[in-house]
C-alpha cells in the first residue's frame, strides 16, 4: 500500500498538473486534507463557501415558501403542533418565562442616576426615570404583576407611594388588552398613563 504523505513528498519536485498539496480553509483554518491547488479555486471549505456565495442575498418570499414546503415534506408531511393550541397553563409558563427573559435584557437606553445604572427600553423612559429623581421621587422599573389569565404585566414604573404609571408612544392591541385587564383586575392601585403630551405638560419632553 502506498504511503500518501511520502508520495506527496516525492510530487513536489516533478512539475506535474496533478500534484497534491495540504489544504486548510483561509475562513475557519478547517484541515482540508490532500487536494490539487486550483488556480481559481477560493480556498474555502464547502461551509464557508456557501456562506461566502450567500452573503448579503435576500431571500425571496417565493424561496422561502418553497424552502418551508420542502421542509416540510421531508418531515413526512405532519407536524407535531399541526391544528393543536397551547392549553392556558403552557401560556402562562411561556408568559412568565417571556417575562423572566425580558427582565435579563438590557435596552439600549441607559440610565445612571440614583438607582444605579439601568438599560431602559425607550428615551422617554430614561428622561422620566430622570424626572422623577429630580423630583426626589423613588421608583422601581418594571414590576411584575400576575393577571388572571396566568400571563405576567410589567408596567414601566412603580412610584414610592404604589402609582403604577405607563409611559407610551402609541399602543398596541396586545398591549392595550393587558394593560385594561391590569386595570380592572388590580382595581385599587393608583395608575398612570402616560402619552407624548402628558409628558411635554411635565416637563419630562
Amino acid at each position: 500500500m502506498i504511503d500518501l504523505a511520502d508520495w506527496i513528498v516525492k510530487q513536489e519536485d516533478k512539475k506535474s498538473s496533478r500534484r497534491l498539496y495540504k489544504m486548510t480553509c483561509d475562513g475557519c483554518n478547517k484541515d482540508r486534507g490532500y487536494q490539487r491547488k486550483s488556480r481559481h479555486g477560493l480556498g474555502l471549505c464547502k461551509g464557508c463557501v456557501s456562506s461566502f456565495i450567500h452573503k448579503n442575498k435576500v431571500v425571496s418570499n417565493k424561496t422561502k415558501e418553497l424552502m418551508s414546503k420542502n421542509h416540510y415534506l421531508n418531515n413526512g408531511g405532519k407536524s407535531s403542533r399541526l391544528g393543536k393550541r397551547h392549553s392556558d397553563e403552557t401560556k402562562a409558563k411561556l408568559s412568565k418565562a417571556a417575562t423572566e427573559q425580558n427582565k435579563r435584557y438590557k435596552g439600549s437606553h441607559k440610565y445612571s442616576g440614583l438607582n444605579d445604572d439601568i438599560g431602559m427600553r425607550s428615551s422617554w423612559e430614561v428622561k422620566y426615570a430622570i424626572w422623577l429623581d429630580k423630583q426626589n421621587i423613588s421608583w422601581e422599573y418594571e414590576p411584575s404583576f400576575e393577571l388572571s389569565n396566568g400571563k405576567i404585566y410589567t408596567p414601566d414604573f412603580r412610584l414610592e407611594d404604589g402609582t403604577i404609571v405607563e409611559i407610551k408612544g402609541y399602543f398596541r392591541e396586545d398591549a392595550m388588552i393587558k394593560w385594561k385587564m391590569f386595570k380592572k383586575e388590580y382595581p385599587k392601585l393608583k395608575k398612570s398613563l402616560l402619552m407624548k403630551q402628558e409628558l411635554k405638560d411635565l416637563g419630562v419632553l
